[in-house]
């Protein structure tokens, strides 16, 4: 090792590894884990990557330290072979010379890797498969990179469609706890290698995987048997990287209609309007129980629809009857000034929907919002005490408001007399002699 660092040679030195590899600076970040502006830092000679690090981006490359450090790649790259490449290049036949459960494959070599991070890096897939299907161990569980490893071979294999991956995704659960992905580099493409049709098998052994989870109660440690991943985690996953074909078995394997509430409430969060839809056409198509609808939280889960913003998912909720109390639909439109929701409800030409608004709620919502338009839609289904009763609660000097409900025949009555109410008579009276000296 050299007695100074030279970080700007070091730096273009590794960018030119970089190039020859065809591995962005990015690509860089994510297998070192730290950010894209450290390695930017880094490699203009800014500042300089720790030891780990270097030792790290040594192992990429296949050099040592030294040379990464002195800037010069050995000649006789050979000589810089590790035992486990030198293995792997003899073939397949040879490998099959000896025994695959007294192989010594585990333990890292110089470089931090084990065996099969050559298999995998060179794809040799047939060395690869052979070692897989004698259930040979590729790492010990309490290497730091065992996780690493895991989620390496999990990839390989999809993108190979190589069958078995399943022991792979559970020992990763395992040694994770779950098969949650969410703090790794690679969630993504592991997620979205499993989203096609062809893993259907896959996705439902995933469903189904259950591991032993190490959980600590009481000061001891102890196992339980545990869904390797919780409906939070696929919902999560599923909103997160828009994963319609794993939607698709996730709902007919694994999701049921009391889901409704949290499943809407994730999907809106990732803005997966298409994925509450889903749930919808394969839960609810046929007519529900009304002592039912409490038990599947419609009513929270429209309101969610609301606030999110979304008026064909709103539209598709009362087309299917799915909500509890429609008037606490309408008045909470009213309250979120969401005007194309409201109008839409209250404009709904079905007889049997205009039975179940309490529109005494909705006039009283419009009041307060000041919106005579609400008024307008709805003023065909006021008797005489529920404009005595609106007339009652304007807001204090709200003259259009008064001379609209006025105009409707609506009176002050002393049933509804309050602290506005002499008020706004006089304010009315001298509108309306105002209005007729005009």
């Amino acid at each position: 090792m050299p007695e100074v660092i030279d970080n700007v040679k070091v730096g273009e030195f590794i960018k030119s590894l970089l190039k020859k590899d065809g591995m962005t600076q990015e690509a860089l970040a994510q297998r070192l884990m730290i950010s894209k502006s450290a390695v930017s830092q880094n490699l203009n000679g800014k500042s300089s990557f720790d030891i780990q690090n270097l030792m790290a981006i040594a192992r990429m490359f296949n050099i040592s330290l030294d040379d990464l450090l002195n800037c010069h790649i050995q000649e006789d790259k050979d000589e810089y072979l590790s035992e486990y490449m030198r293995f792997a290049s003899k073939g397949l036949e040879e490998v099959k010379k000896h025994e695959p459960k007294d192989l010594q494959i585990q333990e890292p070599d110089i470089y931090g890797k084990v065996f099969v991070d050559y298999l995998v890096e060179q794809d040799m897939i047939d060395i690869f498969t052979y070692l897989s299907d004698c259930d040979v161990i590729f790492v010990r569980d309490f290497y730091h990179r065992s996780k690493e490893i895991y989620i390496k071979i999990i990839i390989y294999m999809l993108r190979k469609e190589i069958s078995g991956v399943i022991k792979y995704i559970k020992k990763f659960s395992e040694l994770n706890n779950n098969f949650d992905l969410t703090l790794t580099y690679n969630g993504l493409e592991v997620w979205n290698l499993l989203n096609d049709i062809k893993n259907e098998i896959i996705i439902k052994e995933m469903i189904n995987l259950h591991i032993d989870q190490e959980i600590t109660f009481m000061g001891l440690k102890r196992k339980k048997a545990v869904k390797a991943i919780t409906k939070d985690t696929w919902i999560q996953n599923i909103g997160t990287y828009r994963l319609d074909v794993i939607l698709d078995i996730y709902i007919k394997e694994y999701a049921s209609k009391e889901d409704l509430l949290p499943f809407t409430s994730s999907m809106l969060l990732y803005d997966y309007v298409a994925g509450v839809e889903k749930f919808l056409d394969y839960f609810y198509t046929d007519d529900i129980v009304k002592n039912a609808k409490s038990h599947y939280s419609f009513q929270s889960s429209i309101l969610l629809v609301v606030k999110h913003g979304n008026l064909s998912l709103f539209k598709k909720f009362i087309d299917m009857g799915i909500f509890e109390s429609l008037t606490s639909v309408i008045v909470y439109a009213i309250q979120a000034n969401k005007k194309s929701f409201y109008e839409y409800v209250l404009k709904y030409n079905d007889i049997k929907l205009f039975n179940k608004i309490d529109y005494d709620k909705v006039g009283y919502a419009a009041i307060k919002q000041t919106d005579i338009s609400i008024l307008e839609i709805i003023k065909d289904s006021f008797d005489q005490k529920t404009l005595n009763y609106l007339l009652s609660e304007v807001n204090k000097g709200d003259t259009d408001l008064l001379y609209y409900l006025i105009s409707l025949g609506a009176k002050f009555d002393f049933k509804y007399y309050n602290s506005n109410t002499m008020s706004n008579t006089n304010v009315i009276i001298e509108y309306l002699l105002e209005k007729e000296v005009k």
